[in-house]
């Protein structure tokens, strides 16, 4: 990342005036908490979101200088580059499924933000209105928590704490974060103590939050609703499903001092979403306030639940996951000022997902007009998006193939293409065309419901047709968010899947993350940003060179169904077990065969005695 102040330490806030510009510059530093799903995913999510608040969303208004990630307690230091982006378990190098697994669930932030408006109280503030709503748009991320310390041990914690504060001597100095949230006699709080995932006695918590005592924290307690909510973080190891490694009767092994604990964190938590807490502070001199429809982040996933798939009108056996839709919109920076673009819509989950991240206008296409016009009395697209309270969309039928011939050619149009491309395991890619080589005219009186003949679309076809329209359509600088199913058998072959990924000179490769769905069998979302214009003389050049290895790179995606099967067949047991599956697939045959056969015969002998059938 171009521009990045150099981290600070984590005890300071530093303040720059700039001269006659009288920018000031605040630089804190945040504990991200992430949720145990989507591990490859987590830090790319929150570096997409972060870059959309780079601009200033008025003149003069606080923005977004430069973040950068520090390493965890504990952590190599060596595995993040000069701009602090990691470089170890990153799903542009690949990440193995034991990888993830060791990812941490943490990560720590550090975020500087200018502003020639306002004093430093209220720029201080608006770093945190900037991390709340990153944080509230996040899928990916459960908490924030400004940092004051940090250590392996407590006592090491609770040091930095101390010394950070500026409460070791009696010099009267005192450092603005106590200043402005223990000294106050009308500011209450409360300190919770949390190691997720482990349970810990009260005796326990008491004896570790009589480490901090020495905070002169002068309001009144109050456990519900506090102005102030300081957090004790105990980060336990966590395996693959989130649950901790050490367990000792149902407590952290090393809660009590015995060294099972990889670190500990002190801060003050934020607000999950822009209404609670200090919200009140974020009201900033130019800066809109969360949900305000100028906010960059402006959606309403806070209300996650309410558009899951098992409350939707309209689903089909391709309908791709809310939460996965969600993390695809925000890798595409979908805001309120986007225009969304699918061009493999089928039932509309990722436009959904892009309505609710503020986009004013969603288009979406298909080949199959009848998964658009679904089945009737507002289970449809449309009906999903009445159910969500969103702004109709528009659907047209065409071929992604022919985009060229459905559209006109008006110049780079939409700010964000996400989408699902078919890739032939539920629902194998089709196009317009026939298989005949002589095909009969459809009669003029039958073409208003006509449906057009299709055939079969190759996977790497569909990657190629896909980037040149997006290389062609895009904004500058807007995001293509795509899926291709990627093979993992070992850790040679997931480096060769990542090296195979379709590319395009105007597009830039940006994240590549890895979702593991069966044991061998992973699909990545891939997120690329147009950096350079479409030349339309170069359109075949283009297409040439869309696979770095050539026919061998496109055959390793085309043909992925029967790679996945050539593996399964190596492994012991195979033939056995699909003869097994083969003789029951047989018999559960016949058994509906019988079935049927005999309530026929049950119909017939009630007809003939003149009962009705239920």
């Amino acid at each position: 990342m171009e521009g990045n102040i150099p981290p600070a330490q984590m005890d300071s806030v530093a303040v720059a005036s700039d001269g006659d510009a009288a920018t000031t510059t605040v630089r804190k530093e945040y504990l991200i908490h992430f949720a145990h799903r989507h591990p490859d995913f987590k830090l790319d999510e929150l570096e997409s979101v972060l870059d959309m608040h780079r601009v200033p969303s008025r003149p003069g208004g606080p923005h977004l200088a430069g973040y950068r990630f520090l390493p965890l307690p504990g952590e190599d230091p060596g595995g993040y580059d000069d701009d602090g982006r990691r470089r170890l378990g990153r799903g542009q190098s690949g990440l193995t499924l034991q990888a993830m697994r060791d990812e941490r669930p943490f990560a720590l932030l550090s975020v500087d933000v200018c502003s020639s408006r306002g004093d430093d109280d209220a720029v201080d503030a608006a770093v945190d209105g900037i991390v709340v709503r990153a944080a509230s748009r996040c899928i990916l991320v459960r908490a924030a928590y400004e940092i004051w310390g940090r250590g392996a041990t407590l006592e090491h914690c609770a040091g930095e704490v101390r010394s950070g504060l500026g409460l070791e001597g009696d010099d009267g100095v005192r450092h603005p974060y106590v200043v402005r949230h223990c000294l106050p006699l009308d500011r209450s709080w409360k300190m919770t103590v949390s190691t997720f995932g482990v349970h810990l006695s009260r005796e326990e918590q008491g004896r570790m939050r009589s480490k901090f005592s020495f905070l002169p924290l002068a309001g009144p307690v109050r456990m519900k609703d506090p102005d102030t909510e300081l957090a004790l973080i105990g980060e336990v190891e966590v395996d693959g499903h989130g649950n901790p490694v050490h367990k000792q009767e149902g407590r952290c092994k090393g809660s009590a001092g015995d060294g099972g604990t990889l670190a500990y964190y002190f801060g003050r938590a934020l607000p999950r979403d822009g209404t609670a807490g200090d919200d009140a502070r974020y009201s900033v001199p130019g800066a809109p306030p969360p949900g305000c429809r100028e906010s960059p982040t402006d959606l309403r996933f806070n209300t996650f639940e309410t558009f899951s798939l098992k409350r939707r009108r309209y689903l089909g056996p391709t309908s791709m996951d809310a939460e996965l839709s969600a993390v695809m919109t925000n890798l595409g920076q979908v805001r309120a000022s986007s225009f969304l673009f699918d061009p493999f819509a089928g039932t509309g989950s990722i436009m959904v997902a892009g309505g609710l991240a503020g986009a004013p206008c969603c288009v979406g296409t298909d080949i199959d007009v009848r998964v658009l016009r679904g089945r009737g009395g507002g289970e449809d697209v449309v009906g999903n998006f009445v159910q969500m309270g969103l702004a109709r969309p528009e659907l047209v039928r065409a071929d992604n193939s022919l985009h060229r011939k459905h559209f006109r050619d008006v110049g780079p149009l939409y700010d964000a293409i996400v989408c699902d491309p078919p890739y032939g395991i539920r629902a194998g890619a089709r196009q317009c065309g026939s298989r005949r080589e002589v095909v009969a005219p459809v009669p003029e009186g039958m073409r208003h419901d006509h449906i057009a003949q299709t055939k079969p679309y190759a996977v790497s076809d569909v990657m190629a047709d896909l980037l040149d329209v997006a290389a062609r359509t895009l904004v500058m600088g807007s995001r293509l968010v795509y899926i291709i199913p990627s093979v993992s058998i070992g850790d040679e072959e997931e480096e060769e899947s990542d090296g195979d990924l379709p590319r395009h000179p105007c597009l830039k490769l940006l994240y590549s993350c890895y979702q593991p769905l069966q044991m061998h069998l992973g699909r990545r979302v891939v997120t690329m940003q147009k950096t350079s214009e479409y030349d339309e003389a170069r359109r075949e050049e283009y297409k040439m060179h869309c696979w770095a290895n050539g026919a061998e790179g496109a055959d390793r995606v085309a043909n992925f169904r029967e790679k996945l099967m050539e593996a399964a067949r190596k492994k012991p047991g195979y033939a056995e077990k699909a003869e097994f599956k083969s003789k029951k697939r047989r018999e559960n045959k016949m058994l509906k065969k019988a079935a049927k056969k005999g309530l026929g015969c049950q119909k017939g002998l009630l007809s003939e005695k003149g009962e009705g059938v239920v």
